[in-house]
């Protein structure tokens, strides 16, 4: 497993990280990563790839469920230097999005002094967009005006019904990073609430 020479640790990160944050603050907002030559395990696409980069670092921990896990989680580990774990312990999660709606109820969600130790998990399904055929979810909450549409394809309703029993608590809760094969990404911080249309 190499590591990527073509991603710059320091421009690349700063870059993709102030993307994620923007989706953050913005529940439901799509960005799309720009395109970069990776040698990304079949895994995890580059949307995954690049959002781990911008977040991992030797500080914190990771765990990979899927199909390819091992590979994906050597990838991760050469070229971020973050810790592997168990689902427990980690500080964020890769999945797809045919992963069983239980493993978010063995995430961390934070204690009432400490909530920012939580979980991010970070889902890679078929599609993202704000109108579209794919199951319907409307946020609302902080960084929402309303109520916003995010169209997702490729991910099981009983996950956001799950996600919604776990982050009822807030501020306790996992915040959800989804990314998919055309590099967008979008953000759902455990403060919005989810309606499934």
């Amino acid at each position: 497993m190499q590591k990527e020479i073509l991603y710059d640790d320091v421009f690349d990160a700063q870059q993709h990280y102030r993307m994620l944050l923007d989706s953050m603050a913005r529940p439901g907002k799509i960005n799309v990563l720009p395109e970069m030559e990776l040698t990304a395990p079949a895994g995890i696409h580059a949307a995954g790839a690049l959002t781990a980069f911008a977040l991992l670092n030797a500080d914190v921990s990771f765990y990979v469920e899927g199909p390819a896990a091992y590979e994906v989680a050597r990838y991760l580990l050469v070229n971020t230097a973050a810790r592997p774990v168990e689902l427990a312990e980690a500080d964020y999660i890769f999945l797809d999005g045919g992963a069983p709606a239980e493993l978010l109820q063995q995430m961390k969600v934070g204690t009432l002094p400490y909530p920012e130790d939580s979980a991010t998990v970070v889902i890679a399904v078929e599609g993202l967009a704000n109108e579209g055929d794919g199951l319907a979810l409307w946020l609302k909450g902080p960084g929402v005006l309303g109520e916003k549409k995010l169209s997702v394809d490729g991910l099981d309703p009983a996950f956001f019904e799950t996600l919604a029993t776990i982050n009822g608590e807030f501020p306790l809760g996992i915040d959800v990073i989804l990314t998919d094969k055309e590099r967008k990404v979008a953000c759902i911080p455990r403060s919005t609430k989810v309606r499934i249309a």
